[in-house]
């Protein structure tokens, strides 16, 4: 069989398609790594997440304990944070003592 010599155009055609299947192929490469980089980001910000998850609870826990340290201490009633007033409530009667008085 004979050598074909393709022409200019076709030579060119060609070039033009694999330089665009190189394009083409850089574009998932730049992707691929895009999608590896926002997967790094997502564990991230999912272990932050968590993080403030466990210090909310913490910080809770430490209101709740707070509160009732202040309840034994004060006994029940409101407290305007801005002025520091403590209003005691109108204290209510055990639930022993008020079964007795029932009797």
């Amino acid at each position: 069989m004979s050598e074909v010599k393709f022409t200019e155009d076709e030579l060119k055609s060609i070039q033009e398609l694999s330089n665009k299947s190189n394009e083409i192929t850089n574009r998932f490469g730049q992707l691929a790594i895009a999608k590896i980089n926002l997967e790094k980001q997502s564990e991230s910000v999912e272990g932050e997440e968590f993080k403030l998850h466990e210090e909310l609870e913490a910080l809770r826990k430490e209101e709740q304990e707070t509160l009732n340290k202040i309840t034994e201490k004060y006994g029940p009633g409101q407290l305007d944070p801005q002025t520091g007033v403590f209003t005691p409530t109108t204290e209510v009667q055990p639930q022993a003592e008020a079964v007795e008085e029932e009797k």
